[in-house]
């Protein structure tokens, strides 16, 4: 009888908490204006993008879609026309081979819209042609700067200059001194201490934009007073209303780089920041883990039967290449051999230097001779070669061995 009187008393006590935490009235929170940096699309926090995202979403009449693959030739979307592709992430880090792709991708008459805090030293190499090579600055999380403030004055040539400020927070551009490298650059906005701001940067039929200042690409500065109008400028410029809009996912999810450089800090994986954004699914992750943790930790000490020793697959893969190399000695075809030398050549100077097939000619002969250490001479000699192995159809066996001699002197020396 005492036993459920107390019971009872438990059960009253804890429905009169209940009732009164539902109907006292909590003093409301006082507001504290959010200064983090995240640059994501789907919230209005004020260093969020997603007023730009919105815009971009909806102004061309070409259509816009989200691309969350690789850009590569399997990527359809990178191989149509008349499209823009914008990038607006924490970070752009492409590697070799996806730089080479993006860079067809506008020399076919597409453009591209870079708005990142870390860009890629290998893009920036191939794009400005520099001298040498970029270093890598990891700006993500970004610092500001001393001075809460950023204006910029827009220098466009068919529109009369204006000026877009706020009082929010401004991020130095550290790549700013590449930019000043390239003979074709066209600054179409800058800062009120002369930096750049929105640059322009032909290649091919297409155009690269680079926004030097992606702080300018949050709510908080868009959404202040006419600013706008300064999103309207870029949509102009960069052809958005007339261009089917690519809008980048795949780099925002990697923020490692693939496979060439070393990120001072590497930032979390997608995973791990998509759980992190849902409670339920983070509590439903680690559940999950604790229980595979339990589970091995019970069964380690589970008889096994004895693992059976298999022996070590031999490896007949230098035979098979000696032995298909000899059927083309053998054979005496000497244009086959002197092409796949040449390949082999090609994908040296490429790798190594960065110099394209395209790009190896007499027009370039001193420069290809700067960049690679090499005499005018010699760069020279082996033009002509590669000139005459695709003017003739057969190639004697005295000038197929001077050939391989002079590309082994070349990519040896």
């Amino acid at each position: 009888m005492i036993k459920r009187v107390i019971i009872g008393l438990v059960i009253i006590l804890i429905l009169g908490f209940l009732v009164f935490q539902g109907t006292g009235k909590a003093e409301p929170k006082k507001k504290v204006f959010d200064r983090s940096i995240r640059y994501k699309t789907n919230s209005y926090k004020p260093y969020d993008i997603k007023f730009a995202f919105d815009e971009f979403s909806k102004i061309s009449k070409k259509g816009f879609v989200i691309n969350d693959e690789k850009p590569d030739y399997v990527n359809k979307l990178f191989q149509s026309e008349n499209s823009v592709f914008v990038v607006c992430s924490p970070y752009f880090l492409p590697n070799n081979q996806e730089t080479a792709e993006l860079l067809d991708f506008v020399n076919r008459g597409n453009n591209i819209y870079l708005s990142a805090f870390t860009l890629a030293p290998v893009f920036l190499d191939t794009l400005l042609n520099l001298k040498e090579k970029a270093v890598f600055y990891n700006q993500w999380p970004p610092v500001p700067n001393a001075e809460d403030s950023t204006a910029i004055i827009w220098n466009g040539a068919d529109s009369i200059p204006k000026t877009f400020s706020y009082p929010g927070l401004g991020v130095s551009f550290y790549n700013e001194g590449y930019l000043e490298e390239s003979d074709t650059l066209e600054v179409l906005s800058y800062d009120q201490k002369g930096g750049y701001g929105l640059v322009s940067i032909p290649f091919g039929k297409g155009r690269v934009f680079i926004q030097t200042r992606p702080m300018t690409m949050t709510n908080y500065f868009l959404m202040h007073k006419s600013n706008h109008e300064y999103l309207g400028l870029i949509l102009d410029n960069i052809g958005a209303k007339n261009r089917k809009i690519i809008w980048d996912e795949f780099y925002r999810r990697h923020p490692l780089s693939r496979p060439d450089y070393d990120v001072s800090k590497p930032g979390d994986s997608y995973f791990m920041e998509l759980v992190n954004q849902n409670p339920p699914l983070q509590w439903a992750v680690y559940t999950f883990l604790f229980g595979l943790g339990l589970f091995v930790l019970i069964h380690s000490r589970r008889i096994q039967r004895p693992i059976p020793v298999i022996t070590d697959v031999k490896n007949t893969s230098y035979d098979f290449t000696k032995a298909l190399a000899g059927l083309y000695w053998l054979k005496q075809d000497n244009k086959n051999i002197s092409e796949k030398i040449a390949s082999q050549f090609f994908d040296h100077l490429q790798t190594k230097y960065r110099i394209y097939p395209k790009d190896f000619d007499l027009n370039n002969a001193a420069k290809i001779a700067r960049k690679t250490g090499r005499n005018e001479s010699e760069v020279q000699e082996i033009i002509g070669q590669l000139a005459f192995l695709e003017q003739n159809e057969t190639i004697d066996k005295k000038w197929l061995i001077k050939f391989y001699k002079d590309i082994h002197k070349f990519s040896k020396s």
